[in-house]
């Protein structure tokens, strides 16, 4: 685990007049806790915190990464962090269940112009439709997360079935391996796997394009009731948080040797592109096909998510 620290101090005006009691950066903690996954897709928030943008919109920010979306939503809810990030169909699953949850900022995105996750399967594999996965078993990082999701829809629309289809729960390292021992026929396979292991592999499909040619990966979220409190911590987070996602988007040799520094890669290379803002279109699609495909209980909207009207 590693730690990413600033300390300047947030200067309160009270006492001179320049915030009035009771406005939400009067009630902010001096350090805002922030917490993230373990991957390339939760980077936004280091590079940041390494071009001065969050200094910049007057924030103090401590930076911990932990091992991924669950751990970060656990850690949110019981109020170690005022932020964090995961994936969209996580905290839309998690808000329906009743947990306060309010989407602040844009995470990753997933472009037809550069795949970040596409469906593997071995060379010789004798598949080469969606009818041809009919009975098999395919791999993704969670059962009833996104690649379940991208898999579902893929299926779906080219003919094959997806009531027949065995969808097992594999981490992203050993997706290779299982498929190489025939444990799996497919898997949903995403960078940096997908880079370093893609000559050993045919792809089958882009599967996430079913849902969407453009969508959401990852999001930016707090409680309900934090956002509420702190609207103008919130809206400089999020434009801080839009900054970074622009400019790694135009400096990927620049964000690799942020990523190499704050993740101990050796040699970092960038892969993910990010939203500068919430669009509806890129996230309602995700929520549309949850609920098609029975992944979510019932319909939601962007505006329930984000707490927008």
């Amino acid at each position: 685990m590693r730690f990413a620290r600033i300390a300047v101090l947030m200067v309160a005006w009270l006492a001179t007049g320049g915030i009035a009691p009771g406005t939400a950066l009067a009630q902010t903690p001096a350090v805002l806790h922030v917490g993230c996954g373990s991957t390339e897709f939760d980077a936004q928030a280091y590079y940041a915190q390494e071009l001065g943008l969050f200094k910049k919109a007057g924030l103090t920010v401590e930076i911990q990464r932990l091992r991924g979306g669950p751990d970060v939503q656990a850690a949110v809810a019981g109020g170690s962090f005022q932020i964090g990030d995961t994936n969209i169909l996580s905290l839309a699953a998690a808000k329906q269940h009743g947990q306060s949850i309010r989407v602040i900022a844009p995470g990753a995105q997933y472009t037809a112009a550069a795949p970040t996750s596409l469906l593997v399967v071995m060379p010789d594999a004798p598949l080469h439709t969606a009818k041809d996965l009919n009975g098999r078993i395919v791999a993704g990082i969670s059962v009833g997360g996104l690649d379940q999701l991208y898999i579902d829809a893929w299926v779906d629309k080219n003919g094959g079935d997806v009531a027949s289809l065995k969808f097992v729960e594999v981490p992203p390292s050993a997706m290779v391996p299982a498929l190489q021992a025939g444990r799996v026929d497919a898997a949903s396979l995403s960078e940096p796997f997908l880079d370093m292991e893609r000559s050993k592999l045919r792809v089958l499909a882009r599967d996430v394009e079913a849902v969407s040619p453009n969508s959401m990966i990852t999001a930016w979220f707090t409680t309900s009731e934090w956002a509420a409190k702190n609207p103008a911590i919130v809206k400089a987070f999020a434009e801080a948080i839009g900054e970074a996602a622009v400019w790694a988007n135009k400096n990927p040799e620049a964000a690799a040797k942020i990523l190499g520094k704050y993740m101990a890669i050796d040699e970092p290379r960038t892969h993910a592109q990010y939203a500068a803002k919430l669009d509806p279109a890129l996230i309602q699609p995700i929520l549309d096909g949850a609920a098609k495909y029975k992944l979510l209980p019932r319909a939601m909207t962007f505006a329930e998510l984000t707490g927008t009207k």
